[in-house]
């Protein structure tokens, strides 16, 4: 509920969330592979550590794209983490995929990844845990063409160096 509340008192409107599960009365329940919304609804999406928790991510990314409008925002975040030493140290195996790459979590929405305006990605010495998380506008096929089912390849993604951060 606090992102809620911060983007309200930022000034935007026309504000949804969705879940499995939910207390909240600010939270609608239901499910991110398909999404109870119009094509084109949304200007933003934000995924907030919630693809590791997806049976199939590439659906639930897809179904983001569908609801954003083309040049919209989606911020996406996921967590990367050395699962064998976590189960390790808290005596028990973690029931959720793990992002590796910023790639592999970028590719999920491809070809749809337009500018990339930020992004942070894992170091390559670095092997504890780690949050990846960027920023993209969303490109769409032209209007009444369907939104692509091809699995990317990290090559696929594009960004402009000049406009993305990364903190190693």
């Amino acid at each position: 509920e606090g992102e809620l509340l911060n983007l309200m008192g930022l000034g935007f409107r026309n504000i949804h969330a969705l879940d499995l599960i939910s207390y909240s009365p600010w939270i609608e329940l239901g499910d991110m592979h398909a999404m109870p919304y119009k094509d084109d609804e949304f200007a933003v999406a934000i995924m907030g550590w919630c693809l590791a928790y997806s049976s199939n991510p590439r659906k639930a990314a897809l179904e983001a794209v569908r609801v954003v409008r083309d040049g919209g925002i989606i911020a996406v975040g996921a967590s990367s983490a050395n699962t064998k030493e976590r189960a390790q140290r808290l005596g028990y195996s973690v029931p959720i995929k793990m992002r590796q790459t910023l790639a592999e979590l970028l590719g999920y929405f491809e070809p749809h990844v337009g500018h990339l305006f930020f992004s942070h990605d894992i170091p390559p010495s670095y092997t504890e845990n780690w949050n990846l998380m960027a920023l993209f506008s969303v490109k769409k096929p032209p209007h009444g063409s369907p939104l692509s089912s091809v699995v990317p390849s990290a090559s696929m993604i594009k960004s402009d160096p000049s406009l993305v951060a990364a903190h190693s």
